[in-house]
């Protein structure tokens, strides 16, 4: 994979299922915009300096280790059939280019997460950022299942 990075350095877009003996060097993709991982993938910290839109799906991971930082051009966090993910960076919420991170309800911990993102942010003022879990705003995904969480 690394010569593939090293002769596309301009490449946009890509999706991949990382085989968890693979090691991806994405600092040989500077213009990567777009970024689609399903299967394992390692979660240490890289930087992505273009990155506008991260989908993780199904991902065997429990840990994501990431700071503001790591995305700072990010406008869209997908994050879908995560069941293992333990928790979500709380510093996604500060990134100041993200305008919208969805999930579905798969892992009840990335729920709990994003509500504290939200949480969070709302508590500093930024109104902006939207959140939605099985494709309904958070604020309604929730009010919808609040009783469901004691039975």
């Amino acid at each position: 994979m690394a010569n593939f990075q090293k002769c596309f350095p301009s490449i946009k877009k890509l999706a991949l299922d990382p085989d968890k003996d693979d090691e991806y060097h994405f600092e040989f993709l500077p213009c990567l915009e777009i970024l689609e991982l399903t299967g394992q993938w390692d979660a240490c910290e890289q930087q992505f300096r273009q990155l506008k839109l991260l989908t993780l799906d199904g991902l065997d991971i429990k840990q994501w280790e990431a700071s503001s930082t790591s995305f700072p051009c990010l406008k869209q966090l997908s994050l879908f059939y995560c069941n293992d993910l333990e928790e979500i960076p709380l510093e996604i919420g500060e990134i100041a280019t993200l305008e919208l991170i969805e999930t579905n309800s798969s892992s009840k911990s990335v729920v709990e997460y994003v509500r504290r993102i939200q949480q969070e942010q709302h508590d500093v003022g930024n109104y902006e950022l939207k959140i939605t879990v099985d494709k309904m705003e958070l604020s309604f995904y929730l009010s919808q299942h609040e009783g469901s969480e004691s039975e």
